[in-house]
């Protein structure tokens, strides 16, 4: 017996009507083994609607076997150039199964007659969010879901915010996002970040200049040094000349002394 949808379909498309295929046994191709012949075979496969003529959107069933049948196929290895057998199942009977599992409901929601139900029959919601006893959740009553260019619809704030995989692309690129104009902009390297890993402020760099001027001048001053010029040189060859006056004059008191001691040893000499 056809529905109203199917009458309607065959009213007004044109051409030849097809019905719709309940769950029942169909020929399909199934592939067997790439190295041996044949590659392909007819085998029956469980399809069609599980539920009658309910669109598959709307129930939560599926097609499935009920009882299968093992087939020893005959085949040609390609590669060991040998006859061998190949085992393949071929569906005999079909039944409806429940296309839902305990971990597909949403908690609080919980499986029960291929439905997922809801134990709570209202909770009090937030802010432009409404009960949903069907989805056992709090939803946007938000009709307009639309948003501009850039920017996608989020359940969590009912509004429209900025695409999240635009602000993990530009994330992931090292760049910084605006999410008030949703666009990503370079990031600028920031000189006192630089600073406060060198030294922390331009002090740093003045002593390092003046550093590296001194241990040039010394450099400078050691080759004119062993040139016989320079002004470490010219210290030294003063150093020296000083100590040189210093000694002449030590030996000159020393020797006045010694000439004194001799003239009072010839006085008293004299003397007795």
């Amino acid at each position: 017996m056809l529905t109203t949808q199917a009458l309607l379909f065959a009213i007004f498309t044109e051409g030849h009507f097809l019905p719709n295929i309940q769950c029942s046994l169909q020929p399909a191709v199934v592939a067997t083994n790439h190295n041996t012949l044949p590659y392909f075979v007819s085998l029956k496969r469980c399809k069609g609607s599980a539920f009658g003529n309910v669109s598959p959107k709307e129930v939560n069933h599926r097609c499935v076997a009920a009882t299968k049948e093992v087939i020893h196929l005959k085949a040609y290895n390609i590669v060991t150039h040998k006859k061998e057998s190949v085992i393949v199942a071929n569906h005999t009977s079909c039944r409806s199964e429940c296309a839902l599992t305990a971990s597909d409901c949403k908690k609080p929601a919980y499986l029960s007659n291929c439905e997922c139900k809801c134990p709570h029959r209202y909770m009090q919601c937030g802010p432009k969010k409404s009960w949903s006893r069907n989805k056992c959740t709090c939803q946007c009553n938000v009709s307009n879901r639309n948003c501009p260019f850039g920017k996608e619809f989020d359940e969590e704030t009912c509004q429209c915010i900025c695409k999240r995989s635009r602000v993990q692309k530009c994330l992931s690129r090292g760049g910084k996002f605006n999410f008030t104009r949703c666009k990503c902009s370079k990031r600028r390297h920031s000189t006192s970040r630089g600073n406060d890993i060198l030294g922390g402020s331009n002090t740093f760099w003045i002593c390092a200049v003046v550093g590296e001027f001194v241990i040039l001048c010394l450099i400078f001053e050691l080759v004119l040094y062993y040139k016989d010029h320079g002004l470490i040189h010219k210290l030294s060859r003063h150093c020296k000349a000083h100590r040189k006056s210093k000694n002449t004059i030590d030996t000159g008191s020393e020797k006045s002394e010694s000439n004194g001691r001799v003239t009072d040893e010839e006085d008293r000499y004299v003397y007795f």
